[in-house]
């Protein structure tokens, strides 16, 4: 059996790390008729809660909640945090199983303590975000009145293909086929054709803010000299086929849909996935890289400043590879954070713990190097303890995320051991985040993931956390290898106490 991760607070003291004691959570309630009834309760292990504890609890209909019963719900230590005064008031706002609608399990890093409970037909209590990371303004969450949907564009290049290279067109195989198990139809809106917005021409301008033009016309030159179906290696890892140039086109154009649609819908409950190959993130301005020719989510994040105004934009790589690519694109940029987490030592060999942005931009790009082994808790501290601040400490407009699965225990390009419900926590977390501050504009950019089975049902996963479904992976092993917890520690330790001195300066 594991040990329990130890508090960040305790080990950044152990450290040296500056780090002052967090404040208790605190309650902020406003009156509304909202329909939707939450619970956010922090379950930082830093404050003493008990971040295992069931997301969804059940009372019986007949019983009166009182402070025993709602600690099943909210846990003890929770109720202990609350004011004498808001401890009277709860059992008046929830008196049976279906008062209590939803609850949910959201980590919560010094902001306050969120809590909505009233009867699912109006009154009660609505939680605003206050703190650092909101505008005073009501949560996405509060208003949703439909199901979550995913916009789904998929430009899988199928003309761009070496057989036998980890990066090939059977990846995308793998990823419909086990679209078409999961059978998530009712879940996904799909980006036909008819719907798109963006030219071949359009396109073409946005991948010239983020690449050079000698870049561009010296992709184009190779595939259009290439013999048609035969590989031409740009490096030991990159390829190209007669027809990658007009399969990127069409890719860039897919990605830029997307944002489009979620954009356009001003939905709080549609995010978007774009179904895009190769990756793109390791892609740098004038040099193809890492199976990489150009740089979706860069690309989508300067389309999402250009054209709709969004200035402020979060990215997060959960890809096993740092994307070297991404973070020189937006290194000078203080209008754009670039989080990474990533397999330390790994190809391709970049995103050390000191790059944390140039002059102007301090502290705007963070990353975090995992040790070899790193999996589920490696995951969730990092999350927990480093991204989620970041990103709400950053407030953004809009976030996007380099969605790389090749961190599954069944991938052949790294050492890390995420299993497929890992991403489904990782989707639901973040769809969280974007309801909290950026009304759920969140669009997910396929990155790596080369284990064919693993990657179908890891982006499945994906996408049923990001429609509010329940994980139903097939890819999880009880027989992985005890994560070497005391080597994670010190890594997201480290990450963390640099987001500390951010917060200082």
């Amino acid at each position: 059996m594991s040990r329990p991760v130890t508090s960040l607070a305790i080990l950044a003291t152990r450290m040296g790390v500056a780090s002052a004691a967090p404040p208790p959570p605190r309650l902020f309630l406003r009156s509304s008729s909202s329909p939707m009834n939450w619970y956010c309760r922090p379950c930082l292990k830093r404050h003493g809660f008990d971040s295992e504890t069931s997301t969804s609890t059940s009372l019986p209909s007949s019983s009166r909640t009182t402070d025993s019963t709602l600690s099943t719900v909210l846990s003890l230590p929770t109720i202990r945090t609350l004011s004498p005064k808001a401890q009277a008031l709860v059992p008046t706002w929830a008196t049976s199983s279906s008062d209590l609608a939803q609850t949910t399990s959201r980590t919560d890093l010094g902001s306050p303590c969120l809590i909505d409970i009233g009867p699912r037909g109006g009154g009660g209590a609505t939680a605003w975000q206050s703190g650092r990371g909101g505008r005073g303004r009501p949560r996405a969450r509060e208003r949703r009145a439909a199901m979550p949907k995913v916009l789904l564009g998929r430009s899988y290049a199928p003309l761009h293909n070496k057989v036998g290279h980890p990066e090939c067109a059977e990846r995308s195989h793998g990823i419909e086929k086990a679209l078409d198990r999961a059978g998530l139809g009712h879940s996904l809106v799909e980006l036909r054709p008819s719907r798109r917005r963006i030219s071949e021409e359009a396109a073409q301008e946005s991948i010239l803010q983020v690449h050079s033009l000698g870049l561009v016309q010296g992709i184009r030159k190779i595939c259009e000299g290439s013999s048609a179906g035969v590989p031409t290696l740009l490096d030991p890892d990159t390829y190209v086929t007669d027809m990658s140039f007009e399969e990127q086109i069409r890719g860039v154009t897919t990605a830029l849909d997307v944002v489009d649609e979620v954009v356009g819908a001003s939905d709080p409950d549609l995010t978007g996935f774009a179904l895009v190959r190769p990756p793109g993130h390791h892609a740098r301005r004038g040099q193809p890289m890492g199976f990489c020719l150009f740089n979706f989510v860069s690309i989508a994040a300067r389309h999402a400043q250009r054209s709709h105004g969004l200035s402020r934009i979060a990215i997060f790589d959960f890809d096993v590879h740092h994307g070297n690519g991404t973070e020189e694109e937006f290194y000078d940029d203080p209008d754009v954070l670039y989080v990474s987490w990533h397999q330390q030592g790994l190809f391709p060999g970049t995103g050390r713990l000191g790059e944390t942005g140039g002059e102007g931009a301090e502290g705007s790009n963070l990353n975090i190097n995992l040790p070899s082994g790193s999996g589920r808790e490696a995951m969730r501290l990092a999350f927990r303890e480093v991204v989620e601040p970041a990103i709400r400490g950053w407030d953004p407009d809009m976030i996007l995320c380099s969605a790389g699965y090749d961190a599954h225990f069944m991938d052949p390009q790294a050492e890390l051991q995420a299993q497929s419900s890992d991403f489904h926590w990782i989707a639901t977390e973040l769809r969280g985040l974007a309801l909290d501050l950026c009304d759920g504009r969140m669009v997910f950019v396929l990155e790596g993931g080369y284990n064919i089975e693993a990657l179908g049902d890891s982006v499945v996963e994906s996408l049923r956390g990001l429609a509010g479904l329940g994980s139903e992976a097939k890819y999880d092993s009880p027989h992985l290898y005890e994560e070497p917890l005391e080597r994670i520690e010190r890594a997201v330790a480290e990450a963390h106490g640099l987001l500390l001195k951010k917060a200082d300066d």
